[in-house]
């Protein structure tokens, strides 16, 4: 199905240059945003639900190990974790990178 969103020229431009940050297209971005959206859970009381569930599976893996299926559960739910925090990924990658390019001169020996 084919959508066409009109935005005001501020958050156009605004789009356009978290876009760039990460390199790709104001499109790409953009789709990439409404699927996030679409599968974050909305509801801070889900979203603490099924965190506490991933944090006790994690727990149980190191203590006395998973059943098949709860193997199977916790993948699922790091992988919704996983989703959920990508659009903050991008940041701290971006935030990272400036700091990498701080660190290391183009000498390509550290400060000392």
């Amino acid at each position: 199905m084919a959508v066409t969103v009109v935005l005001d020229e501020e958050l156009a431009g605004q789009l356009q240059q978290q876009a760039d940050a990460v390199q790709v297209s104001v499109r790409d971005f953009a789709i990439h945003i409404l699927e996030d959206a679409v599968q974050r859970p909305s509801d801070s009381q889900a979203w603490k639900k099924i965190n506490t569930r991933r944090l006790d599976l994690i727990a149980q893996e190191y203590s006395q190990g998973l059943s098949a299926q709860e193997a199977q559960e916790l993948d699922a739910l790091q992988e919704v974790v996983t989703k959920a925090s990508e659009p903050e990924d991008w940041q701290l990658l971006k935030t990272l990178g400036a700091f990498e390019q701080r660190a290391i001169p183009p000498s390509g020996k550290p400060h000392e």
